[in-house]
């Protein structure tokens, strides 16, 4: 499979997907959102991938959504920018929704849409050099490929509505104050640590890791009766699996469990 903007590939079964438009200090273009779409429908189906490492190439993560785009968009009816517009959203709903562990590895300017792709992983790793921005406003539009919704999850509504106003940039430092990143290392140490992370995902009980994500997810817009009733009847279902019966096998041998995600 051939992708113009991405680069895919898998190794220890982990998924590396990489930005690659470092001219472009990796705008996400709309031919972007439609590689990275195919991609992460791909490795969501693929059983040999158990996690997803997504990283970029060149100075910067992201630096948001691509300008040429922006201004094609000045000549387009309203359906056809609900059509672009929607392939971002499509975009973040299949990165949030990816059933594996997803790990992002960022660095440098991380702006816009490339601070919606950040905040949908589930575990980041970031460079010290890192710099955050919701950029939205500076072009006249509105956080989105998720961000309205994850960041005011992960900071608080009030944390978030001052990053948007404010379009000010967040160092590292306080990005992981805020827990939108969760380990901050040199640039030269970044991909390294991040793929180890990763291949550690990779090597755990996949199928667990995926029913508990769900629940996660889903569980500020639950109750607490429909999280338990999740977790009963999912946690049933574990207990027919691989997976269960070779954890049970290994702590009763005394040894490290080999999970296979089935």
């Amino acid at each position: 499979m051939e992708y113009k903007t991405i680069t895919y590939e898998v190794e220890n079964n982990v998924c590396v997907i990489t930005l690659n438009r470092p001219e472009t200090y990796n705008a996400i273009s709309e031919e972007m959102c439609k590689d990275l779409i195919q991609a992460l429908r791909h490795a969501d189906s693929d059983n040999n991938v158990r996690a997803l490492l997504l990283k970029s190439n060149g100075k910067a993560f992201s630096s948001g959504g691509d300008i040429n785009d922006m201004k094609v968009s000045l000549h387009r009816s309203t359906t056809e920018i609900l059509e672009f517009v929607n392939g971002f959203t499509r975009m973040a709903k299949q990165l949030i929704n990816f059933s594996k562990p997803t790990i992002c590895a960022a660095h440098g300017a991380v702006a816009g849409a490339g601070f919606s792709i950040v905040l949908a992983c589930d575990i980041t790793i970031a460079a010290e050099n890192v710099r955050l921005m919701q950029a939205f406003g500076n072009v006249g539009l509105l956080p989105d490929s998720g961000s309205c919704y994850l960041l005011a999850r992960i900071v608080g509504l009030s944390r978030a509505k001052e990053l948007v106003f404010s379009r000010r940039m967040v160092e590292a430092e306080e990005a992981k104050s805020l827990g939108i990143v969760h380990q901050i290392v040199p640039l030269e140490e970044l991909e390294t640590t991040a793929m180890n992370l990763a291949e550690q995902y990779a090597t755990g009980p996949t199928r667990a890791f995926a029913l508990a994500k769900g629940i996660i997810n889903a569980s500020q817009e639950s109750t607490l009766d429909q999280v338990l009733d999740s977790e009963t009847y999912r946690q049933t279902a574990l207990f027919a699996t691989e997976d269960f019966r070779e954890g049970v096998a290994a702590f009763l041998e005394k040894r490290k469990p080999e999970f296979k995600g089935k």
